[in-house]
Order: structure tokens, then sequence, then C-alpha cells
């Protein structure tokens, strides 16, 4: 009996053993398991952390919105500043004929903010009395924008006659403004009624006045041939 107790004893022993020898293989294994975890999470922030150290820093989009400079809109100043094309004044050496014998010259426009002022000079060449500005009305100013300026017509000769042989010579003004963007105006006499007969008495010229620049000026002389 006693030697069967220690087969019994001995089994059981040796049970014990294998079972104690598992339990300490499992635990070794869980814990290589999750050391080797946490090591690799370790070293995994790690290898992250140095990339993020490497690589240069960003802006993010609210940063780089504030951090651009403002930009603002020019074209008021461009407006406000606009060169105007048309001078205070300016010499003139403008000459028209007519078929009739009458020849006309002006030498000088000046413009104020209600009105323009031409020196004009006329001689009748014809054998009979002539106007300029027929019924009162017949002398304008006419721009490139399509605008007429009116004669503001001397009391003492409103039709602007002129004896035959004689000159007729003074400022002449004309009511209104001038636009700035206007290149050229066109001073003509009796535009309404004037004709182009050599025996007309109420001769119609056309005087071309230049304001732009030199390249303006030719490109509308270009058109006008």
């Amino acid at each position: 009996m006693s030697e069967n107790n220690l087969k019994k004893n001995g089994c059981g022993g040796f049970l014990l053993g294998v079972i104690f020898t598992l339990v300490l293989i499992t635990g070794a294994s869980v814990w290589f398991f999750l050391s080797n975890k946490q090591a690799q999470q370790i070293l995994s922030e790690q290898i992250n952390q140095t990339v993020a150290d490497k690589l240069p820093e960003t802006e993010t989009v609210e940063n780089a919105s504030k951090s651009k400079p403002s930009v603002t809109s020019n074209t008021s100043v461009t407006e406000s500043s606009q060169v105007s094309a048309v001078p205070t004044e300016k010499a003139l050496n403008v000459q028209a004929t007519h078929p009739n014998g009458t020849v006309g010259r002006l030498t000088k426009i000046s413009f104020t903010k209600d009105d323009s002022k031409v020196e004009m000079s006329v001689i009748n060449g014809s054998k009979n009395t002539i106007e300029l500005n027929n019924n009162g009305k017949g002398m304008v100013l006419v721009d490139d924008l399509g605008k007429q300026y009116s004669l503001a017509a001397p009391a003492s000769n409103p039709d602007l006659e002129i004896l035959p042989g004689t000159t007729l010579k003074g400022e002449f003004i004309f009511i209104g403004k001038v636009s700035p963007e206007t290149k050229f105006l066109n001073l003509i006499t009796n535009h309404q009624s004037g004709g182009n007969e050599t025996l007309s008495q109420i001769p119609k010229m056309e005087f071309f006045i230049p304001l732009g620049s030199q390249e303006e000026v030719e490109g509308e002389e270009g058109e006008r041939g």
C-alpha cells in the first residue's frame, strides 16, 4: 500500500510540475508579448517624432491666411489719377478756306469748367456779305464723343456778319465744359444751313482742333482722310 501511495504521489507531483511549467511558459509569453507591443509602440512614437522634427514647419490654413498681406484695389486711385487729354490752353495754327473766297484761321483755344474760348479771324474774300452764325445758332464746337457746344453769340453781331473785303477777328465763347476724354474738336460755321457753293453767303467751314497726343491726332487725321 505504501508503494502505491508513493507512485500516486510521484505522479501527482509530476503533473503539478508540468502544470506549473506550462503556467510559467504562458505567463512569460504573455509578458513578452505585452512588453514587445509596448516596445513597438514606444519605438514607433520615437520614429514618428524624429521624422516630424526633420520635416519643415508648415502653416495651417488659418495661420497662412492671417500671414498673407492684404491686397487693396487700385481702381479708385487709377480713376482719380487719370490724366486729362484736354489742356487748359493750347496755341493753334488751324486754317480753313471756302470756295467763295472766305479764309478762316484759329490761333488759340482755352478751357474753363464752364466754357471753351477760341481766338479766330475770318477774311471775307467774296463780293457779298457773309454770315458765319446764320440765324444766331449756326456756329458750334463738336467733340469726338458727339457732344455739341453752342456759341454764345455776341449781342452786337449775333449772326457774325462780315462785309466784303473785311476781317472779323475776336474771341468766341462756346458754352459747356469739354469732357476730359476728348481727343479733338471740330469748329463748324453754319453747320445746319451752310453750303459749299462759290456764291454762298452762309459758308460752311470746318476747323479740326487736335487735343490728344500726336499719335492720337495722326490716327484721327488718318481716319478723316
